[in-house]
């Protein structure tokens, strides 16, 4: 998708790093950088692998019959750093995306079943793929597989997150602000004293 203009992003030094925007109308949210998974700058190779992989993550979303959530959809590239939306889809998109999202974890027994039938079988495949390429295979090739593997974890992700909402309501009505919290924790599955707690309330 053609991005809809450039804009300038100013590091704590002062240097200016000029950047088109990854899709038209990017500029109206709110995005963060990427620290937790991308903590350093990215290599030129790096990105542009993550640029030439977008077709392949496309195509896993369609393959599933998904729509992607705002997060996933698309990260912003500024320089050699990742930033992700932070600004939520609209209520009544997320509503628009839900039935289809308990219609795939439902064909699948579970959310985990998605994963383990859907999922990570493409991944393993993706990755088998690349791994067969000679040397004079096309690297837009193998970064379009790289795409769709890695996007197949985020369509669970996705069905994910969409449950976690729900969870997370839920617990809003007898733990307000703190829902969140609550939310992670009952779902961790750790071993101790707190998350057994948890998991009283869980049950």
């Amino acid at each position: 998708m053609t991005a809809s203009l450039s804009s300038t992003l100013r590091c704590d030094d002062g240097t200016e790093v000029p950047f088109d925007w990854v899709y038209a109308g990017a500029d109206a949210f709110e995005w963060i950088r990427d620290r937790a998974h991308w903590p350093g700058p990215m290599t030129p190779m790096e990105l542009w692998v993550r640029h030439a992989g977008w077709p392949g993550a496309d195509r896993a979303w369609a393959e599933a019959a998904l729509q992607p959530p705002a997060t996933f959809h698309r990260f912003q590239l500024a320089g050699p750093f990742q930033f992700v939306r932070m600004t939520p889809d609209a209520p009544e998109r997320m509503a628009g995306m839900a039935p289809r999202y308990h219609d795939v974890a439902r064909e699948h027994r579970n959310i985990l079943g998605f994963w383990e039938q859907y999922a990570e079988p493409r991944i393993k495949q993706a990755c088998a793929s690349i791994s067969a390429m000679g040397a004079g295979a096309s690297l837009r090739t193998a970064a379009e597989l790289w795409g769709y593997g890695f996007h197949q974890t985020f369509t669970t992700s996705a069905l994910m997150s969409e449950a976690m909402g729900r969870l997370t309501l839920l617990l809003a009505e007898t733990f307000g602000a703190d829902s969140g919290l609550q939310a992670l924790e009952v779902t961790q599955g750790g071993d101790n004293a707190s998350q057994a707690i948890d998991g009283e309330i869980w049950t």
